[in-house]
């Protein structure tokens, strides 16, 4: 056997799958051995690799004994006379292993060679090369100084970043992600070492293998996608401390060849402790972000209201001392609004959400009215609280949409997982997979995609009659702008990962996320995410709008509402009734009843189904419900009330009578006030 690919898995089954397509799609299968390695999964990754590739070598482990120690039993069994470490998040493009092979059975000196790995929005990962973490390297590295002066030589030297990543290179280091080397090389630096549990194992390695008097080449000519640190998401320890153990790690180990260590051994350890701070600040960066701009809409709310009010009603100039004076109701409001928001989940999960944020608004005003109501403490003109209230309701929604809207016009580029956040979506290719993702994308209720159409690659599959075909990949730079594109989606079936990398490389200056498809399945596989877009089961799950507490809410919601909205529109419902324009309408109901609404007759949808908030008082219709049905079709069963608005109904076009039960288990499973709320303003501001 030619090659050996080792790969050591740990929970990435889709990335997994996805990986070995690639790899039986190499020019070098023919030689080609591969060998997996699991970590003790719990994604069934194993039963997935023995039940659909019978021709991979798979190990599994009882525990996960480490990255460097599940290479050294993958050694054990591989017979390659080449060996290539692949990480399973990764995808190599058809002639990667030819092309590497090639050049070290032409480079009798190269002990290794990597190639260059791109990230799934086709930039380069720094770690594609790398130099050996002297102390002088790391430390501008562990500070932060590689990122603002990437061209300088002394501060970017651990990633060479002031080197041109086209050409081929000797270096210190490549990346783990994808490493070549021949076998023989074990013969004289041994197998990897099994004290890095994880990181820095490979960086030993080829340490190891240039001090046997051999180059690490860097070959850009091949180039990989690799989606990076998947496996660690599920890791049950801290990989920020294991990535800084394993540093110090190889420091001590060859203290001995870098001479300033006994100088610079505390440094590092400071440089590792502001390293965690800030890693552990990055961790939290949206909720820290998402917190100072509410703060800050907070506190311009009640500046603007002190400014605004006590001119008005006291004809009194602000000045500093007043401002001071309202510290503390300042102080109680905004403590309240981070209790309330952490209850709400805001910055956990939720953080674009502008319904929750006005929910949030409102809440607040309550309990502050109610809390500074009871103490004299508070002596404050009641209107200051009022006005701040609204104003915060307004200043947090409105950044929030304009986050939102930045995104749809492609001017940011932001990783979200909400059911409410419109995401305008392209595939690539017009035959029936693709048509068949195209399905999915629309018909699911737990993604809202706007499905803008497809691209044409070949032009003798172009079907002309067909006005969603937006064109060819030729000109998918100027389709992305004009249709302000925020996701492309790539069936698998239909492309190699070289053209996938060529496409990808081709508007890698837009702000645009890809997604992948593998075959014939269902996932959406990106950068750090994985989305099933194939329903939602109804077994083993929970149903809280069956929830008395939530029942109650969403009457009382529906109560208040309508009442208000009744009164407000009093004029139209008098026009229409004493002019007689008026028709009903017999729709589905519960328990297979139906129920007879009134309409207005006019050509204004708005105002024609003004009537049904009637219904909403009187409790036949909800707010927001499963989709109208006619009585004259067939009995859809629905499962709650019908409503204006609700998860089906908020597609562009209409959802597929067989599909629209998944829409409302799923409403089902998810039900809250909150999200209630959500889909109204969803409904009205279409964002």
């Amino acid at each position: 056997m030619k090659i050996t690919v080792i790969i050591i898995s740990y929970n990435v089954r889709s990335y997994l799958r996805q990986c070995l397509n690639a790899l039986l799609q190499s020019e070098v299968t023919a030689e080609l051995e591969i060998i997996v390695v699991d970590n003790h999964s719990f994604d069934n990754s194993a039963e997935m690799v023995s039940g659909e590739y019978g021709q991979v070598k798979l190990i599994t482990n009882s525990h996960n004994i480490g990255f460097a120690a599940a290479v050294n039993a993958a050694l054990e069994v591989a017979t390659g006379d080449y060996l290539c470490l692949l990480n399973p998040d990764t995808m190599i493009k058809r002639d990667t292993l030819s092309i590497l092979l090639n050049y070290l059975e032409n480079n009798d000196n190269v002990g290794i060679v990597g190639c260059k790995v791109l990230d799934a929005d086709g930039k380069l990962q720094l770690a594609s090369r790398r130099s050996f973490p002297a102390p002088l390297v790391v430390l501008p590295k562990l500070l932060g100084l590689h990122r603002l002066f990437p061209g300088s030589k002394l501060f970017g030297q651990y990633n060479l970043t002031h080197l041109d990543p086209d050409k081929i290179q000797s270096v210190d280091a490549v990346s783990g992600a994808c490493m070549m080397f021949p076998q023989r090389m074990l013969e004289f630096v041994g197998n990897f070492d099994e004290r890095f549990f994880m990181y820095f194992e490979d960086t030993d390695f080829c340490y190891r293998v240039k001090k046997a008097g051999y180059k690490v080449v860097y070959n850009p000519g091949t180039q990989i996608i690799h989606y990076k640190g998947e496996s660690l998401k599920h890791a049950p320890f801290d990989t920020v401390k294991a990535f800084h153990d394993s540093l110090y790690k190889f420091f001590q180990k060859h203290s001995s060849e870098f001479k300033p260590w006994w100088l610079f051994g505390v440094l590092i350890r400071f440089a590792m402790l502001f390293t965690k701070i800030l890693a552990s600040l990055a961790q939290r960066r949206t909720a820290i972000v998402s917190g100072t701009l509410d703060l800050l809409s907070i506190l311009t709310a009640f500046s603007l209201s002190i400014l605004f009010w006590y001119p008005y009603h006291y004809q009194t100039t602000p000045d500093l001392a007043l401002y001071l004076h309202h510290w503390d109701l300042v102080a109680v409001y905004t403590g309240l609004w981070f209790i309330v928001a952490n209850g709400l989940t805001l910055y956990k999960k939720n953080h674009l959400s502008y319904g929750r944020a006005l929910v949030i608004a409102w809440l607040t005003f309550l309990l502050t009215s109610a809390l500074t109501y009871m103490s004299a403490v508070f002596a404050y003109s009641r209107a200051v609280l009022l006005f701040s209230s609204a104003i915060t309701g307004v200043l947090v929604a409105c950044w929030r949409i304009c986050v939102q809207l930045l995104y749809r016009y492609g001017v940011i580029n932001i990783k979200h997982k909400n059911s409410l956040f419109t995401r305008r979506a392209l595939i690539l290719g017009v035959d029936t997979e693709a048509r068949r993702i195209g399905e999915l994308l629309y018909q699911s209720p737990t993604y809202d995609f706007d499905l803008v159409g497809y691209i044409c690659d070949d032009p003798a599959q172009n079907d002309q009659e067909r006005p969603d075909v937006l064109g060819f990949t030729d000109n998918l730079s100027t389709i992305i702008r004009n249709n302000r594109i925020n996701e492309i989606i790539i069936p698998q079936r239909n492309y190699s990962v070289d053209r996938m990398v060529s496409i990808i490389q081709q508007v890698s200056r837009q702000t645009v996320a890809f997604k992948f498809v593998s075959d014939g399945e269902h996932n959406l596989i990106g950068k750090g995410i994985v989305e099933n877009l194939a329903g939602v089961p109804l077994l083993d799950i929970e149903f809280p709008l069956f929830d008395r507490l939530h029942l109650w809410s969403k009457r009382l919601f529906d109560i208040v509402l309508s009442a208000f909205l009744i009164i407000l529109t009093s004029p139209f419902h008098l026009y229409f009734l004493f002019s007689g324009k008026k028709e009903q309408r017999r729709i589905w109901q519960l328990n297979h009843k139906f129920i007879i609404v009134t309409e207005y007759i006019t050509s204004v949808q708005w105002l024609r189904e003004l009537p049904y908030l009637l219904a909403i008082f009187c409790g036949w219709m909800s707010f927001v419900g499963s989709e109208i049905v006619d009585y004259s079709e067939k009995d859809p069963n629905i499962l709650f009330k019908p409503g204006l608005t609700g998860l089906s109904q908020l597609k562009s076009m209409r959802v597929k009578k067989e599909l629209v039960r998944s829409f409302d288990q799923y409403y089902i499973q998810n039900h809250s006030l909150i999200f209630d709320l959500e889909i109204l303003l969803k409904t009205l501001l279409r964002i």
